[in-house]
């Protein structure tokens, strides 16, 4: 997922993050009453037509995080694997080389082989460079892992939203960094965004 506008975090009603959501949707749980509690310290005003009768522009102050009434705690502790979100972990960095590089030049690799029972979940799988897999190919993780740049994680659901968005709001990232898994690098890869309300990623849209 990459928006050039901020998207609004969605939380269930026990307060864990479920997904992200344009404003044009949040506008439209605000005006349904389905949002029950904000948790955000950013507000970006959305605003709409103007009306016939007073002249004046509608307006709609929406928080960065919301919580919606009706969604239900998620029952999925571990977040599916696309390469995107992979090579986002890991911060598009062969794990054998060290080298980064493009998504294009990038691979999925398992860390112990599928032709050795490797099995294709995040706690086995790293971002690899395609010389750097093709030289592995199905040797055994004894035979390289002390080599590697850095070992497979499993990302916590907060992670993976930070994963799938590249374009984090500053509270956003504060919220969802509280809940990243003691493996974690993500903080070591990414830096906390600094967003102002003045700032031009705060651009009033129309709905």
């Amino acid at each position: 997922m990459n928006n050039s506008k901020p998207l609004i975090l969605v939380l269930d009603m026990a307060g864990t993050p479920r997904k992200w959501i344009d404003f044009e949707k949040a506008a439209y749980y605000h005006c349904k009453d389905l949002i029950r509690w904000t948790a955000g310290q950013n507000e970006v005003t959305v605003h709409g037509g103007v009306s016939r009768v007073t002249g004046e522009r509608s307006e709609l102050a929406l928080n960065s995080i919301i919580a919606l009434g009706g969604v239900r705690p998620s029952k999925r502790a571990i977040p599916l694997i696309t390469n995107s979100a992979l090579f986002r972990r890991d911060g598009h960095q062969c794990a054998y080389c060290g080298d980064h590089f493009s998504k294009a030049k990038l691979t999925r690799d398992h860390y112990v082989a599928r032709a050795n029972g490797g099995k294709d979940i995040w706690g086995n799988v790293v971002t690899a460079c395609k010389p750097c897999n093709n030289r592995k190919g199905h040797r055994c993780e004894s035979e390289y892992s002390d080599d590697m740049y850095f070992k497979p994680y499993v990302p916590s659901l907060s992670e993976h939203l930070l994963l799938t968005n590249k374009n984090v709001l500053d509270d956003q990232y504060d919220f969802l960094t509280k809940s990243l898994s003691k493996d974690s690098r993500f903080e070591t890869i990414y830096s906390r965004p600094t967003m102002e309300q003045g700032n031009a990623d705060y651009r009033a849209i129309e709905y």
